[in-house]
């Protein structure tokens, strides 16, 4: 069992190991860029402005659904986010 238990834990701690190996490659979430309420709005008008000349554009569609859902305005991110999957349906972070 004492044997068991070991090799138990000499397999966890690899894993682990690798988990944190991997995650070392990620950016923390400190160093996500925060933007300021606006900072959004701005980004907000440019991405209109994007989808207004290219209705189809499918980065600037979720982009903008995302905008604003950081701004708190869920309502208006609908919009947007629908009309991503009508373009592209298997876009998977727009069906979220």
């Amino acid at each position: 069992m004492k044997k068991f238990l070991s090799l138990l834990k000499e397999k966890i701690a690899g894993i682990i190991a690798e988990l944190v190996r991997k995650g070392d490659k990620s950016p923390a979430a400190e160093e996500a860029p925060l933007r300021s309420p606006s900072e959004l709005k701005i980004l907000a008008e440019v991405l209109k402005g994007t989808i207004e000349k290219n209705p189809t554009d499918l980065k600037a569609l979720y982009n903008l659904g995302e905008v604003y859902m950081k701004m708190h305005r869920y309502g208006d991110a609908i919009s947007p986010l629908r009309e991503l999957v009508k373009v592209d349906p298997e876009h998977k972070s727009g069906r979220l």
